[in-house]
């Protein structure tokens, strides 16, 4: 009974944040465009976390954003199962023994979390820039507490910008500057909270990340990750 309470406020707050979110306006005059404008929005607070969005998730992943208005468009708010992105995402959580379907045919059964740094679009192209201001207002009003209502006990941040959205919010032992992804790979997690929450930085197994770390690199970082869950 008493896990059934705990799970129905779970459910309560998590709605409650995901109306925050289609209410949010903060970064509209800093090019950005909050995704509730669409009738194909989702009730989840983010759209990748359509994908996995377990609120008694052990693992959770952060990337950058979902995309631009332009891309929500022309693909009516869905993700494509062909996206590099999505497809690298799935061979990388095989190495955690994990099954995560596509993004079009999920598994949910996963103890498994997926959001975004930012959680609105970009307005216009994918490759336009997201100021900082951004990060640091999703990070305070929805990032910071997706993680308190989930609780998961580890976090993998999927390139730069979302490293350094954790380590603000939670500056752990007083860090002052973001430090490389390459000094940071396979070494001991970083650890966040006195409660134990462990941080993983990998870099992004899109294109650009890609560009820095191949795929069987990032598979071999996984596998590191594995080995210390």
């Amino acid at each position: 009974m008493i896990l059934k309470i705990e799970s129905l406020n779970k459910e309560f707050e998590y709605k409650r944040l995901v109306s925050r979110r289609k209410q949010c306006d903060l970064c509209r005059d800093l090019g950005m465009t909050n995704q509730s404008i669409y009738a194909s929005d989702t009730d989840s607070i983010g759209k990748w976390s359509d994908w996995q969005g377990n609120l008694d998730a052990k693992i959770l992943v952060i990337g950058q954003d979902w995309g631009s208005t332009k891309y929500w468009e022309d693909n009516d708010g869905k993700d494509t199962t062909q996206n590099p992105t999505n497809l690298h995402l799935k061979e990388l959580f095989s190495a955690l023994g994990f099954n995560i379907g596509d993004v079009s045919n999920p598994k949910h059964d996963e103890p498994l979390f997926f959001t975004n740094s930012v959680l609105c679009l970009k307005t216009g192209n994918m490759s336009s820039r997201i100021p900082k201001k951004c990060f640091q207002n999703c990070g305070s009003r929805f990032l910071k507490p997706l993680i308190d209502l989930v609780k998961p006990q580890i976090l993998i941040t999927l390139g730069t910008a979302p490293f350094k959205s954790i380590l603000e919010l939670f500056n752990p032992e007083g860090w002052k500057k973001v430090p490389p992804l390459r000094d940071v790979l396979r070494k001991s997690p970083i650890l966040l909270t006195s409660e134990g929450l462990k941080l993983f930085p990998v870099y992004h197994c899109g294109g650009l990340g890609l560009a820095n770390r191949n795929l069987e690199e990032q598979k071999h970082d996984w596998e590191y990750i594995s080995e210390r869950i």
